[in-house]
């Protein structure tokens, strides 16, 4: 530290401050949110406090092992919860903290890796990370920094944190002494670089109040089970529960049936549609994203749909009755169960069934088994799929990017690292 630095920081010590009657004693080691940090201005103190915790942790995980025979697995997720937890806790801050203290971790993963793989303790340490398929500490924090960035970017400008980065990313010196933040971001670039997720392209976060929840989902949804366990005879079942009802629409009914698909996930999705108008019937489909979700696809399905029917009057139409496959997609759009991504198409979505709503519409979204030789859901099928194969042809430049991309690509680019490291 440089000489200016340290009489600062003589010259802040020898304040003295008063809050109310009560002057406020001065603590070399001021601990906010949890993070203890010191006079040098850096986290070496609290890495040693981490350090003690996770001992603590490893001497009563050591004891829960030898309480009965847990299988390997079981260990390592154990492990991963009472002691990795520690040493994770905003580790994305005090990743800048200097080799010779965060070093320290090491130690305590060597042990506790060796007891979860019952070798001895003096093992390699890289040999025991592979052979759990644990990260490496430091890149676990690499993963976990790259993960936080890109959540606080995600957060509207009216966040205060938010609006502090953006603020940092516009100024043009660059920094004398790496920050924790200024190491987060650089390592958000170099994810970049290799895996093409930019931060800087994540969809805001916000929250929407519209549609009231219902208590649970239709019993028949876990009755018929999964498409790729289905028996002949919940294959059956699923066929005559949507017969029925289809036989019970009304006049001036419009019945869709929608789907997604996906090539690789994430990976060129598309989305399909059909409808049927009387004795007429639409064909829709819409190539969606170069690298998104078959969950981004279902919805913008289901948004496909929505969208023609806003063209016809209530005269023609009164009542959609729409069918997907995505017990996901319904469950968000109908259950309010929770997504942390795809905000923007959810709330577009739940818009447009409020605005149908109240200008006389009548809106029914129904599941449909998938793959169990239901014509329309075939169909849609189909559509989604040639949407897909056009997807591929989608310009990189019009991604959107989710937290759930970056939760994926953040662990998949340090993954690689490890393999690069270890292959040296």
């Amino acid at each position: 530290m440089d000489e200016r630095r340290k009489r600062t920081l003589k010259l802040h010590v020898s304040h003295s401050f008063e809050l109310g009657n009560t002057i406020l004693k001065y603590n070399p080691n001021p601990v906010i949110l949890g993070l203890k940090l010191d006079e040098q201005l850096n986290f070496n103190s609290h890495i040693e406090s981490t350090v003690k915790k996770a001992k603590r942790s490893l001497r009563n995980y050591r004891e829960i092992k030898g309480i009965a025979l847990i299988p390997t697995k079981t260990l390592i997720q154990i492990y991963d919860s009472l002691v990795c937890s520690i040493f994770n806790y905003a580790s994305s801050i005090w990743q800048s903290s200097t080799s010779s203290h965060l070093d320290k971790l090491n130690e305590i993963q060597r042990k506790g890796l060796a007891l979860c793989l019952d070798l001895p303790s003096q093992s390699s340490l890289e040999a025991l990370e592979v052979l759990s398929g644990t990260l490496l500490i430091d890149l676990r924090r690499e993963e976990m920094a790259i993960r936080e960035l890109g959540k606080i970017n995600s957060f509207s400008n009216n966040v205060p944190i938010k609006r502090k980065f953006e603020i940092w990313k516009e100024e043009k010196n660059p920094e004398k002494y790496i920050s924790p933040l200024g190491k987060m971001y650089q390592q958000t670039e170099d994810m970049k670089d290799t895996e093409l997720v930019d931060i800087d392209k994540i969809e805001p976060q916000y929250e929407y109040q519209g549609l009231v929840s219902v208590i649970r989902a239709p019993d028949y949804w876990r009755n018929i089970g999964s498409s790729k366990s289905r028996t002949t005879a919940q294959i059956e079942e699923g066929k005559q529960i949507i017969s029925e009802q289809l036989q019970s629409q009304t006049p001036n009914t419009a019945v869709a049936f929608t789907d997604g698909s996906c090539l690789g996930n994430p990976g060129p999705c598309g989305a399909g549609a059909i409808i049927y108008i009387n004795d007429k019937e639409e064909k829709l489909k819409r190539p969606v994203s170069n690298k998104g979700s078959i969950l981004l696809a279902e919805l913008i399905a289901i948004k496909m749909v929505l969208d023609y029917i806003e063209s016809f009057s209530k005269e023609q139409i009164n009542t959609l009755t729409l069918f997907s496959d995505s017990q996901t997609a319904l469950g968000i759009l109908t259950l309010n169960w929770k997504s942390d991504s795809y905000h923007q198409t959810i709330n577009e979505i739940k818009g447009k069934i409020k605005n149908l709503n109240e200008h006389g519409f009548l809106i029914n979204l129904n599941w449909t088994p998938g793959h169990a030789n239901i014509k329309g859901n075939d169909e849609a099928d189909s559509l989604a799929k040639e949407a897909a194969k056009e997807a591929e042809t989608l310009a990189v430049d019009d991604i959107v990017f989710t937290k759930q991309d970056v939760k994926k690509s953040s662990q998949k680019f340090c993954y690689k690292k490890m393999a690069t490291q270890m292959g040296k």
